[in-house]
């Protein structure tokens, strides 16, 4: 009698089917999601850092054009200072605000020389 040799068969991998797709398919999404969080959240704290160093910036402009005009108040002559208090009270668009202004000049006290005078920081009436 012959004996029939049998030979290993091998099993074939099944192939991938509609739910392998599917998962590979949700991981790659996930990466995706995930690579997406930190460029949004990198592009996020930049603008933010540039937004800050803005911000910075204008404060540093506008506190150095105060001191500038602080100090060309301060060397003004007289005659300029009355004509830019009339300025000040044509800008006042009711009585109201006539009146609060006629209130501060008088309680108000006279401002002193610059060489007199404490720093501007010191000084709570703005002379």
């Amino acid at each position: 009698m012959a004996t029939a040799i049998k030979t290993p068969t091998r099993t074939k991998a099944p192939e991938p089917g509609t739910l392998d797709f599917l998962q590979r398919a949700l991981e790659d999404l996930n990466r995706a999601r995930e690579h997406a969080q930190q460029d949004t959240q990198s592009g996020i704290d930049d603008a933010t850092e540039r937004i800050r160093a803005a911000a910075d910036d204008v404060r540093k402009r506008l506190r150095e054009e105060a001191d500038e005009l602080q100090r060309r108040l301060e060397h003004a002559s007289e005659e300029a200072r009355v004509e830019l208090g009339l300025v000040a009270v044509r800008a006042q668009r009711s009585p109201e605000a006539l009146s609060v202004l006629a209130r501060r000049a008088r309680s108000a006290p006279p401002c002193r020389p610059a060489a007199d005078r404490p720093s501007r920081a010191a000084r709570p009436g703005g002379c």
